[in-house]
């Protein structure tokens, strides 16, 4: 079984519609990561972060998750 993948943007699992891709500027493209978002004369911007995994717990979970017998075929995961 898959890892489910959770979306960025609200409390629900990744459902692949891309919004998380849109420019925060200019909704009709695509994040091209050219900073102007960030970049600006704002004297305040913020960033919430909810959550953050070290990529080798990352890879740990998903090592522990993958190795097991599988009834559906001869080899294991």
């Amino acid at each position: 079984m898959a890892l489910k993948k959770q979306c960025v943007l609200e409390e629900k699992e990744c459902i692949g519609c891309g919004e998380c891709d849109r420019c925060d500027l200019d909704p009709d493209k695509l994040c091209d990561n050219c900073m102007k978002c960030v970049n600006t004369g704002a004297e305040y911007r913020a960033i919430m972060v909810d959550d953050f995994a070290l990529e080798a717990e990352l890879e740990a979970k998903t090592h522990d998750h993958h190795h097991h017998d599988c009834s559906c075929c001869d080899h294991q995961h």
